[in-house]
């Protein structure tokens, strides 16, 4: 009688442990839609959806022997409420569009697709412009998280076929100029 009643409470503490792993987080996952380092953000809520794309600088990929592979128009996302927004239910982004997150140091990055309804290409980029890791065509909506391999200081979304239609490899660099202040923002 003794095994049976060890065997029921390992049981249920097996069970509650699951619970505890699998399914509170999901039901309090948080709010914003990218993991952000170190950053958190929680605080505010931006309607994506009516601000539409806002041109703040352009961005280019040059090649390793330097050729211009293609020139972008690029949105900043370098504030907490801005990193915390990023293409979040936005339904529709030109081809040579993207946005850009700036951060504040340079750290391991991870971003979802929570809430994000396009799919996109995802590029995690050092400060001296050299791409980490990418993810293509990342799925709307998914919780999964994709991680950079090391440090960056900036990630660029695009829309999902961008790297592989103007041939970008890790072996190209990006850069960009700014039409204003281009520094992350508390």
């Amino acid at each position: 009688m003794k095994k049976d009643r060890t065997g029921i409470i390992f049981l249920i503490i097996a069970l509650v442990g699951f619970v505890l792993i699998k399914v509170v987080p999901l039901v309090y996952s948080p709010s914003p839609s990218h993991e952000t380092g170190r950053i958190e953000v929680n605080k505010t809520s931006i309607d994506n959806d009516s601000q539409g794309f806002v041109k703040q600088g352009n961005g280019w990929f040059k090649s390793s022997d330097k050729q211009t592979l293609v020139v972008l128009d690029i949105e900043l996302a370098n504030t907490p409420e801005k990193i915390s927004a990023g293409l979040k239910n936005r339904k529709k982004m030109e081809q040579n569009q993207g946005m850009l997150f700036v951060f504040n140091e340079m750290d391991s990055k991870s971003f979802w697709m929570k809430n994000t309804t396009i799919p996109l290409d995802i590029v995690y980029i050092r400060k001296n412009g050299t791409i980490d890791s990418y993810y293509k065509n990342t799925t709307p909506f998914s919780i999964k998280l994709l991680p950079s391999n090391g440090q960056v200081l900036y990630v660029l979304e695009v829309n999902a076929g961008f790297m592989d239609k103007h041939g970008i490899t890790k072996t190209a660099r990006f850069d960009f100029n700014k039409q204003e202040k281009v520094k992350y923002e508390k």
